[in-house]
C-alpha cells in the first residue's frame, strides 16, 4: 500500500516508515511493509519526496506500529503530552 492516500479501513500492526516534518508540522507514515529492512530501503526515497516538496523533515524511523492515520497534522502531533 505504499501511498499517502486517505483509507477507510483501519491501518495494519506492520512495519512503517514514519517521517516528522519541521514545516508543515505533520508526522507521515509510509507503508505497510513486510520487514523493518524493507522499509528501512524506502525510507529515503520518502524523505526526498518529502524535500522536493518544501517540507523540512526533522526526523524519520522504522517502527513497528499500527498509526491512526497516514498523515497526522501539528495539533495532533504536537499536542500530546
Amino acid at each position: 500500500m505504499h501511498s499517502t492516500e486517505t483509507i477507510t479501513e483501519p491501518l495494519e500492526l506492520a512495519w512503517w516508515v514514519e517521517i516528522m516534518t519541521v514545516f508543515p508540522r505533520c508526522s507521515y507514515f509510509f507503508g505497510p511493509f513486510m520487514s523493518a529492512e524493507e522499509a528501512d530501503r524506502s525510507k529515503a526515497g520518502y524523505i526526498e519526496d518529502l524535500e522536493q516538496e518544501g517540507s523540512q523533515v526533522m526526523f524519520a524511523q522504522v517502527k513497528w506500529c499500527q498509526p491512526p492515520e497516514l498523515t497526522i497534522v501539528e495539533h495532533q502531533v504536537f499536542s500530546k503530552g
